[in-house]
C-alpha cells in the first residue's frame, strides 16, 4: 500500500509580521500540511497577543509580503513536509531583530 504525503498544494504558512514602533520587527511562523494544522501550531506556539495579526495562505499563493515571509522558511521545512503524511509534520520559528 502506498504512503500517502502531502503535496506542494496543500502547504499552509500561518505568520505575524509583527513591528514594534521604532524599536524591533518580529515574525512568527508557523508551516503544516493545510491551512487547518498551519494555524492550529501558529496558535500553540505564539504569544496569544500575536493571534490577532495572524494571516493563513496557501504556500503556492502569491503575495509580495507572502513572498519574503517564505524567505524564512528552510528548503527542507518544505522537503519534510512533503515526505510525510498530512498532519504529521509541522515547523514553527520565530525571528526577530533590533531595528534601534
Amino acid at each position: 500500500m502506498e504512503r500517502k504525503t502531502v503535496t506542494h498544494e496543500q502547504i499552509a504558512i500561518a505568520y505575524c509580521l509583527y513591528y514594534a514602533t521604532g524599536e524591533s520587527c518580529s515574525i512568527y511562523i508557523a508551516v503544516g500540511s493545510s491551512r487547518k494544522h498551519a494555524e492550529f501550531h501558529f496558535r500553540q506556539n505564539a504569544p496569544e497577543y500575536f493571534h490577532i495579526g495572524m494571516v493563513v495562505r496557501d504556500w503556492l499563493e502569491w503575495t509580495e509580503e507572502l513572498e519574503m515571509i517564505k524567505t524564512f522558511v528552510p528548503a527542507q521545512v518544505i522537503d519534510l513536509i512533503t515526505d510525510h503524511p498530512p498532519g504529521t509534520t509541522e515547523h514553527f520559528s520565530v525571528t526577530h531583530w533590533n531595528l534601534s
